[in-house]
């Protein structure tokens, strides 16, 4: 590990927090060590110090950004999201383990984007108590941080970032060390760690269709769209007809990428290479049953049942565009943070579709052991987009009391929902509950560190309480995050109209327009009065930009 000085770490974190509002305790600390292990050399650097002023002086930003991603790797933990690794551990992996034993082959699992090892040891742990030997596995653990990538060979943990682990596993997978506990040899076997570029074109090490899960959760929040599809199709290219892809709880391909198949496996949304190349319909689906392994010469397809979305009505943009300007559309509604592109499908007139449940056709299950979409009294259950979208409906309809409580309902059911959290914090803004929306946007960004949402809805907020100085640290702190997002740009402007900066101002509108050139993705989370469109975008900075020429002259 790279010895670092406390004063650099404090330098690099108080650079941190004051570009990226990105903040990072002593006890994240190590988290800036192994990002300082990658990218310093890759600088040509040696002196940590050297390199932090590197960074600060003019034309460090773009390696700032280069080592943002890389400081969030601290965020992991073991046995994340606990209704995923539910469904890993209840349903995907013994169906998985059971299939690669009947051909007579080792189960393959590829953890891409495995930060310090904590997800590819909770998968081999789990793997070990289904009973699976080191050499049934090929469990591939893959990180773009080398110095990451070391830190989970060497399979210690402290004590506090081992808490997530059973007293059982801990005695069974664990053996004590100084400070922390060390992950047992037999439990290393399972795992082989790797250094690897998510984004670079080809994965040579993969052999095109022998993947039978891939595990890339909380990655691609960092990945601009185009880099998102180009992932996916190699994916795609990587799993095996029917192979499964787990994405973060907060991550999404809805109207980013077709060609996955989305299901749902007890609660946890998966996304699945097709069968046969395109997704086979059921009519009446029979949700998956705990521990029902399909006898050997029963073949086990999936089914997803598609069903239509309705876009929400365009509200009104009063609040923050200039008077009599064009009135642009809303954006239509999302479930998670990287669903790009929603509203210009909608607009074209295209059906987004809904995951049915995971499905087995199996002779005559038990139907005391079928699960229903349904509780007591006849009530529905819904996933948590469904019930999201049915609290931004209320929110545009102006009933902020009723879309108010959904989404608090939700957040109970779903804490830590990126887009509910964003909503909400939408909801407290527009009903004038600032602090409430400042403490739920500092909860989005707890969850997501580097979450530009969560900055400009909290600038939108500051903008609202009159808070101009916040309004711009804010919107600031989510342009050096996302310097192409135009929507960024536009807002900046307005809080430099208002501070009188006309210079500033035209400056920021003409940036909003020169960014259109790039892809702009919707945001996650719902505010009724921002622009969405690049379209709309363009408007209203063409007409603020005009009318501030005028009174130029």
């Amino acid at each position: 590990m790279l010895n670092v000085s406390q004063k650099a770490l404090q330098q690099l974190a108080a650079l941190l927090l004051e570009r990226a509002g990105l903040k990072i305790t002593p006890d994240g600390y190590h988290s800036l060590r192994l990002a300082l292990s990658t990218r310093m050399p890759v600088a040509g650097i040696s002196d940590p110090e050297v390199y932090v002023q590197r960074l600060r002086d003019i034309g460090g930003e773009q390696e700032l950004r280069s080592l943002l991603p890389l400081v969030t790797v601290g965020h992991t933990e073991f046995f994340r999201d606990p209704k995923q690794f539910r469904a890993l551990e209840r349903f995907i992996l013994p169906q998985l383990l059971a299939k690669a034993r009947r051909e007579m082959r080792r189960v393959c699992i590829w953890s891409a984007g495995c930060a310090t090892g904590e997800e590819a040891y909770s998968v081999a742990m789990v793997m070990a108590e289904l009973g699976a030997l080191a050499v049934e596995v090929d469990l591939w653990a893959t990180d773009l941080n080398l110095a990451a990538v070391e830190s989970a060979r060497l399979g210690r943990f402290s004590v506090r970032r081992s808490s997530g682990i059973s007293s059982e596993r801990l005695e069974r997978f664990f053996h004590p060390v100084e400070d922390g506990m060390e992950v047992q040899p037999t439990l290393r076997e399972y795992v082989r760690f790797e250094g690897q570029n998510l984004a670079a074109p080809t994965f040579d090490a993969v052999t095109p269709g022998s993947l039978d899960l891939i595990l890339c959760r909380n990655v691609i929040i960092y990945f601009d769209l185009p880099t998102i599809r180009a992932l996916m199709d190699r994916f795609l290219v990587a799993l095996r007809p029917g192979g499964l892809l787990f994405l973060g709880y907060s991550e999404s391909l809805f109207k980013v990428y077709d060609r996955f198949e989305m299901i749902e496996v007890d609660g946890a949304f998966v996304y699945r290479r097709p069968l046969l190349g395109v997704a086979r319909v059921k009519t009446t689906p029979v949700p998956m049953s705990p521990l029902m392994s399909p006898p050997v010469s029963t073949p086990v397809p999936l089914a997803v049942s598609p069903a239509g979305t309705t876009p929400r009505p365009a509200p009104s943009f009063s609040r923050l565009r200039p008077p009599d300007a064009p009135m642009p559309m809303s954006p239509a509604p999302r479930s998670s943070l990287l669903e790009q592109a929603t509203t210009a499908s909608l607009r074209n007139g295209a059906e987004p579709a809904r995951p049915s449940r995971l499905t087995l056709e199996v002779p005559a299950p038990d139907p005391r052991l079928v699960r229903t979409t349904e509780v007591p009294g006849g009530a529905k259950i819904f996933p948590p987009a469904e019930r999201l979208k049915q609290a931004v409906r209320k929110m545009t309809q102006s009933d902020f009391t009723a879309a108010i409580h959904d989404v608090e309902k939700l957040l109970i059911d779903e804490p830590g929902h990126l887009d509910a959290l964003l909503t909400l914090g939408n909801l407290y803004s527009l009903t004038g509950r600032i602090a409430e929306a400042r403490e739920a946007f500092a909860q989005a960004l707890v969850r997501e560190p580097l979450c530009v949402e969560a900055r400009i809805f909290g600038g939108v907020a500051a903008l609202q309480a009159g808070n101009l100085v916040e309004a711009r640290s804010e919107f600031g702190k989510a342009l050096f995050l996302e310097p192409t997002l135009a929507l960024g740009h536009y807002l900046l402007a307005q809080v430099q109209e208002r501070t009188q900066d006309r210079d500033g101002a035209r400056r920021s509108y003409r940036n909003a327009i020169a960014q259109l050139r790039f892809p702009q993705r919707p945001l996650a989370g719902h505010y009724p009065d921002i622009p969405d469109s690049a379209d709309a975008i363009a408007r209203v900075a063409r007409y603020a930009l005009a009318a501030l020429e005028e009174e130029g002259h």
